[in-house]
């Protein structure tokens, strides 16, 4: 199993477009994505959009305010650096990836 996990940082907040947006490019053995760290920015927003049009054999995204930190030796741990994700970040991460969700066979699991 092809498994992403994509860990994000602060980031300036325009509106989603896909204007600028890399070539579409099929990605067909990614099957998990996890994103971490996300805040409800547009970038962030834009990268899931793209993840879930161009790969074709994901079957599930989790997206997931708590950042998940290296520990070392193999361990992993989830810590709230920035604070609970505004109401605005949550509402707006839910519109956008549910309706893209909708219209794919992608599982989505927002925390």
């Amino acid at each position: 199993m092809f498994l992403l996990q994509l860990r994000t940082y602060f980031c300036i907040d325009d509106e989603v477009s896909e204007s600028g947006w890399p070539p579409r490019f099929s990605h067909e053995h990614l099957k998990e994505v996890v994103i971490t760290g996300i805040r409800g920015h547009s970038s962030e927003i834009e990268i899931a959009i793209y993840l879930m049009r161009n790969a074709t054999a994901l079957e599930k995204m989790t997206i997931d305010p708590s950042a998940k930190v290296y520990l070392g030796k193999g361990k992993w741990d989830h810590e709230d650096v920035l604070g609970n994700w505004s109401k605005e970040g949550r509402e707006k991460v839910h519109k956008l990836l549910n309706q893209e969700a909708n219209s794919s066979a992608v599982e989505l699991l927002i925390k």
